[in-house]
């Protein structure tokens, strides 16, 4: 049985070896540690087990293993997004992105300048998700998940697919021919996508908390020390 020293000397090497995230360092560390108590029953040292534990990953073997988990958490957080933007867009709660719709169509319909109410509203709701998206990391930025880290990738995805739908569409002369219900369509739909976004990284976020909430006490109330194994740097 390895010491809790001698794990959390394993948690701190195979972060310098690219495992970046906590739900998959917690994987990896029980993974490695399992492989170096069978070793060290066979005889071998606390250290050696690990370099011979560590070496059949490959020189660049964790590194590619977390960024191989966050390319097919990223198509995960996607398909998730979805799923919950249909069903926001469903009854009942249609009902209240049609009062959003109806909102912004008189909001643009009232307005002498369409163009700059449309562009204060759009860029409105790309920035006010942009400083949520902020305030959310800087809260969270001690506790790293795979999962949440995939979603800073979607959410820039969303954000540049929003904004460069509001440029072409500014950028057409014929601004002033579009109906105030296509106008508002469309910002409607940027409001759903992002609020589809944010309830789903919530949902995530807490979920994996409670997952992983004792694996992050006891983290965090341990000292790390790495008096065992050699870093890699």
């Amino acid at each position: 049985m390895i010491t809790k020293v001698q794990q959390n000397s394993i948690r701190i090497n195979i972060a310098d070896r690219g495992i970046m995230t906590i739900d998959l360092e917690a994987e990896m560390v029980d993974h490695i540690s399992s492989a170096v108590e069978d070793r060290m029953e066979g005889g071998m040292s606390f250290r050696d087990a690990y370099k011979a534990t560590i070496i059949e990953f490959g020189p660049q073997g964790l590194e590619y293993l977390q960024q191989d988990k966050n390319k097919a958490l990223i198509k995960k957080g996607l398909r998730l997004i979805a799923h919950k933007f249909v069903e926001i867009t469903t009854p009942p709660k249609v009902f209240i992105s049609l009062l959003v719709s109806v909102l912004v169509y008189f909001i643009i319909s009232l307005s002498p300048d369409r163009i700059l109410v449309f562009d204060i509203i759009f860029y409105g709701t790309l920035l006010s998700s942009l400083g949520i998206f902020g305030m959310f990391f800087y809260k969270n930025i001690r506790i790293r998940f795979s999962q949440i880290n995939a979603f800073s990738s979607i959410f820039f995805l969303c954000f540049q697919l929003m904004n460069i739908l509001n440029i072409v569409i500014l950028s057409d002369k014929r601004l002033a021919l579009y109906s105030d219900l296509f106008l508002s369509s469309i910002i409607m739909f940027s409001g759903l996508l992002f609020t589809s976004f944010f309830m789903v990284l919530i949902s995530v976020n807490g979920e994996l908390k409670q997952e992983y909430e004792s694996y992050i006490i006891d983290r965090q109330k341990h000292i790390i020390y790495n008096d065992f194994i050699p870093s890699k740097k």
